[in-house]
C-alpha cells in the first residue's frame, strides 16, 4: 500500500444534512405524576432549548415515550405500541395529560375543599389557589370570593 493511499472510504452524500457535532442532546427529567402539566411543559421547553431545537411530531413523540415510566405507558399502551401516522407527539401528550392530570372537575372539587388559609401566608394561599385554576388573574379570584 503506497502512502498516497486513504485508509477512509468515503461517504455517500445524503440528502438530509448529518447531525452537526455542536448538537446537544437535554436530559429529560423522569416524568412527574403529582404535576403531569408542568413535565409537558417543561419537556416542550427542553425541546427547543435543545441543539438544534426539537420540532418533529416523530422526534418528540420518541423522546417522550423514552422519558415515560411504565405505570404511564401502561396507560397510553396503544399509543406507544403503534405510533399515530399523524402528530404523534400531540396525541401522546394529549392521552398522558387525560389519564393523568387533573380533570376541572377534580381542581374545582379541591377548590372547595380548601378550610381557610390554613399554617399559609396570603400569597402562598393565592398560589394554591392559582395552581388549582391555572391562567385565573388575583382580581378575578378576589371578586369570585368576596361576590
Amino acid at each position: 500500500m503506497d502512502s498516497k493511499t486513504t485508509l477512509t472510504p468515503e461517504l455517500p452524500v445524503t440528502a438530509e444534512p448529518a447531525m452537526s457535532i455542536n448538537s446537544t442532546l437535554a436530559k429529560i427529567p423522569p416524568f412527574w405524576f403529582d404535576r403531569p402539566e408542568l413535565w409537558v411543559r417543561k419537556l416542550e421547553i427542553t425541546f427547543l432549548n435543545n441543539t438544534p431545537p426539537i420540532t418533529k411530531q416523530e422526534t418528540m413523540y420518541n423522546r417522550m415515550v423514552v422519558a415515560l415510566d411504565h405505570k404511564v405507558i401502561c396507560k397510553v399502551e396503544e399509543l406507544v405500541a403503534e405510533m399515530p401516522v399523524n402528530n404523534p407527539y400531540d396525541k401522546l401528550k394529549a392521552a398522558v395529560l387525560d389519564a393523568f392530570g387533573r380533570s376541572t372537575a377534580r381542581r374545582e372539587e379541591m377548590l372547595f375543599a380548601i378550610d381557610g388559609f390554613g399554617e399559609r401566608s396570603a400569597s402562598n394561599f393565592l398560589h394554591h389557589v392559582r395552581l388549582l385554576i391555572p391562567g385565573t388573574s388575583a382580581l378575578w379570584l378576589v371578586s369570585s370570593i368576596c361576590a
